[in-house]
């Protein structure tokens, strides 16, 4: 799609938009904070690739948002400029080596303006059969390329990010279902305390009425 309002192209959506999104909101990480795990993975992928910035991007309906952003301040910006919105699209590696001279995306704001992306490197996030979530990239305000060890690298830091982002939501879930068994456990306590009370009272006014019985007898 070409915007008229910015001469740009903007990237269709996923075929499989609708599960993508899905299983994006099933790991309800969306506007969490940050987390060190991530910020590990986009500082490495900063250092390998000797650029000035990394990020952990998730794309919903209609931003991109940074759970990790190693030398970035903001954490969204609008889904029409992102160029993760094109890397989704793919299972490979996304590359744009010289954006001011991409028809793609020579006159993104993006590229223009701050942050001034013009290099782009993002390797899609996967979950299950090609639900891209997002991706892990890596951005430069210059011109270049990634050599084969770098590109094999952030191919593994992808990979770690995904499993960084399923084991998330798995601890989460398990912290939850131990929060509810302490609270089943409470309340099962709770109860049996309290028939225990109700027993024991009628139990003692049956035996002090047995004792002042015997007493008058």
């Amino acid at each position: 799609m070409i915007s008229s309002k910015l001469s740009m192209m903007i990237a269709p959506l996923p075929e499989n938009e609708t599960a993508r999104l899905s299983a994006l909101k099933g790991l309800e990480i969306l506007d969490s904070p940050e987390e060190e795990m991530f910020d590990e993975i986009t500082k490495l992928a900063s250092l390998i690739c000797n650029v000035p910035i990394s990020l952990v991007s998730l794309i919903d309906e209609t931003r991109q948002w940074f759970k990790s952003h190693h030398g970035l301040h903001t954490r969204e910006t609008p889904r029409s400029l992102a160029f993760c919105s094109h890397a989704i699209l793919g299972d490979e590696l996304f590359v744009v080596p010289n954006a001011k001279v991409d028809p793609r995306f020579k006159n993104n704001p993006l590229v223009n303006e701050a942050p001034n992306v013009i290099f782009y490197a993002g390797i899609p996030l996967a979950l299950g059969d090609q639900i891209n979530l997002g991706t892990l990239c890596v951005i430069d305000n210059k011109p270049r390329e990634l050599n084969e060890d770098q590109i094999q690298m952030l191919r593994l830091l992808g990979k770690q990010t995904i499993r960084l982002l399923q084991m998330r939501k798995a601890t989460e879930r398990l912290e939850i279902e131990k929060i509810t068994a302490e609270r089943a456990t409470a309340a099962k306590r709770d109860f049996i305390a309290a028939i225990s009370h109700d027993i024991r009272n009628p139990l003692n006014s049956l035996l002090g009425m047995s004792e002042m019985i015997r007493e008058t007898e």
